[in-house]
């Protein structure tokens, strides 16, 4: 199991919703090529959210994942987190942190 909490919803402005759909769809690619299931939570919107970091995202995970795997899966989130070059904000303060869990810890229903 692999969930990722992101701290706002990209489904929203100010991403670039071409950027959001191909990170998603290398997101889920991923989770597959490691025969894991993938979760994604969203927060509330953007504007909505304060905050000393602009982007704080939270994965659990189950799975035993290397280094150069979390490298990879960071750079994949990162590109979720693309802004439009219209939205005037150069570059966005990110955090992402890798949490391994328990599979007994975790239940699905």
């Amino acid at each position: 199991m692999i969930g990722v909490i992101f701290n706002h919803d990209m489904f929203d402005d100010p991403y670039n919703q071409n950027a959001v759909k191909k990170a998603c769809a290398k997101l889920n690619a991923f989770a597959e090529n490691l025969g894991e299931k993938l979760y994604s939570s969203f927060g509330a919107r953007r504007n909505d959210f304060e905050s000393n970091v602009d982007e704080y995202v939270v994965v659990h995970y189950t799975c035993t994942l290397s280094t150069e795997q979390k490298s990879e899966l960071a750079g994949i989130i990162n590109e979720l987190l693309t802004l439009k070059k219209s939205a005037g904000i150069e570059k966005s303060e990110k955090v992402i942190v890798f949490d391994k869990k328990s599979a007994e810890d975790c239940f699905e229903f």
